[in-house]
């Protein structure tokens, strides 16, 4: 074989292995642009779930009436985010997901205590 050929194999040989490689990554980020996309928050529950609970409602209780949580975003205590239509949110915080300290309403600046009622 003269060094002509040999030469021509070799740019064949690169060749053939970069097609194969953009082969590969274009095959893989075609999969990944085909995942389903998480299926988006939305908001569940109504503030008016959260007016008029009882004294003493345990969290699985709570649970029972107004639906799961969407996130638990605390650190230390729980404090499970209920989101709700119009931007704003349900804060309630439980230390072992059985006894709620409090369940609280954040819109913008504004914060309403709704459990424990204040007196």
């Amino acid at each position: 074989m003269n060094s002509a050929t040999a030469a021509a194999n070799c740019t064949l040989r690169t060749v053939a292995w970069r097609g194969l490689l953009h082969a590969v990554v274009l095959s893989v980020s075609c999969s990944c642009a085909t995942e389903p996309a998480p299926p988006a928050k939305t908001p569940r529950v109504k503030l008016a779930a959260f007016s008029g609970l009882p004294e003493g409602l345990s969290f699985p209780e709570l649970i029972r009436q107004v639906g799961e949580p969407h996130e638990d975003i605390g650190s230390g205590i729980h404090l499970y985010r209920y989101p709700l239509a119009d931007g704003s949110f349900v804060l309630v915080g439980t230390p072992d997901r059985q006894r709620i300290l409090y369940i609280t309403h954040l819109s913008g600046a504004a914060r309403t205590q709704l459990f424990p009622r204040k007196a």
